[in-house]
């Protein structure tokens, strides 16, 4: 009895040694937001950080994996706050609510939303009490701030994973610009975003540290698929089918490509809001046999398997996680020059960039690869090699150092 006391006491006496770290992230759906929590809580060393990860709003299927790491992940939406909102929303939807108010509607339960998941944020932070918080994109990165303008917690360290001029509106500018004072870092995941946040949000280059996404290189199969010997190859896309991620110049792209080599198969990997608008459009192109949509999917490394040249066709993006994802697998990648996005790809080296909003530079692109197979394969080769600066246990030590230092 008194040895089991003794060894209790040692064991609590080392965790409050340890620095206490909330991961704060809207959701721990599939996706770059999930993969990047996992990877990342899996490479910190647990020996010196013990680490939670708070949910805004949904949990999503990253949460089992990384309780199976023995990480405590908690929800600050509850399920009682989301019945209340779906009966507000069903009342809204009523015939009989004056038109007026189903306009402001939408606004209204999602500023509800906000409120009640980070009252239920600021009660976990005055249970727990972490030493740090470290929170990712808009509403998260609001919360950490607040709390941290409230003097609830000793460190917050807030992570931009997208341009603000691009990605945020008027008012999430102001509050951006407002509140990051109450950041003891700033965390930018590519030179891009940092400019962005100097440029725009006129926030101090010093308080800014670049670090980008890590990338789990240890988990990959020993052999890779590259070009198949038969006719056909696959050209792939990995993003939320969404505005920004550009998929109706991929599409066009793909019909240029079906139009000379017609055994070209095309995958697009992912889900979102114009996934039907994306359907029919392949249909009008006359390119819907050849095009399959994958929806939601599990592991990256079941779309990975299955093309052979990936493509990024987006109109926004900080830094890539599918290209990294993309060049681990050793695939060559076609990408739009725009933001961090030349970061990642080296021209001519480890793949192709191209002009955003242009199909027939991604169809020229995809073409010169297929027909030039010995570069695709060398292309995929130096992708990997470049792609190993980013492996989670480097990007860990460095965070740990950032945790250290402020």
């Amino acid at each position: 009895m008194r040895i089991s006391l003794l060894t209790n006491s040692l064991e609590n006496l080392r965790n409050r040694k340890k620095k206490r770290l909330a991961y704060l992230v809207p959701n721990l759906l599939y996706g770059a937001m999930g993969n990047h929590t996992y990877t990342i809580v899996k490479a910190l060393d647990k020996t010196k950080i013990e680490v939670q990860v708070w949910c805004l709003y949904e949990k999503g299927p990253f949460a089992e994996y990384i309780e199976g790491l023995g990480v405590s992940v908690k929800l600050m939406l509850r399920p009682h706050m989301e019945q209340f909102l779906s009966l507000f929303e069903r009342v809204f939807k009523n015939n009989r609510c004056p038109s007026v108010l189903k306009k402001f509607s939408f606004k209204l339960i999602n500023i509800m939303k906000h409120s009640f998941a980070f009252i239920q944020f600021f009660f976990w932070v005055l249970k727990w009490r972490p030493s740090i918080i470290h929170s990712f994109h808009f509403y998260s990165n609001t919360c950490n701030r607040l709390i941290s303008m409230l003097r609830l917690v000793p460190i917050a360290i807030t992570t931009e994973t997208n341009t603000t001029k691009y990605n945020y509106t008027t008012l999430q500018s102001l509050v951006t610009r407002y509140l990051a004072p109450y950041s003891s870092k700033i965390i930018a995941m590519s030179e891009v975003i940092k400019s962005s946040l100097v440029e725009h949000e006129k926030i101090c280059p010093q308080k800014i540290e670049v670090l980008p996404t890590a990338i789990d290189i240890n988990d990959l199969p020993q052999k890779f698929r590259f070009f198949s010997s038969s006719n056909s190859t696959t050209v792939g896309i990995v993003a939320a089918i969404e505005p920004r991620k550009g998929h109706k110049y991929f599409l066009e792209a793909a019909a240029l490509v079906a139009k000379k080599l017609p055994m070209t198969k095309f995958i697009i990997a992912g889900d979102g809001p114009l996934r039907l608008q994306m359907e029919q459009y392949a249909q009008q192109l006359g390119i819907s046999k050849q095009v399959r949509f994958t929806g939601h999917f599990g592991h990256i490394s079941e779309i990975m398997a299955q093309i052979d040249i990936f493509v990024l066709s987006a109109l926004t993006d900080g830094l890539s996680a599918t290209i990294m994802e993309a060049m681990v697998y050793s695939k060559p990648v076609v990408a739009t020059n725009i933001d961090g996005i030349p970061e990642l790809v080296s021209d001519g080296k480890t793949g192709f960039l191209v002009p955003a909003r242009d199909p027939a530079a991604i169809a020229e692109a995809i073409l010169k690869l297929i027909a030039n197979k010995k570069l695709a394969t060398n292309m995929g080769n130096s992708g990997r090699k470049f792609v190993k600066r980013f492996s989670a246990e480097t990007i860990a030590k460095r965070l740990e150092q950032i945790y250290d230092k402020v």
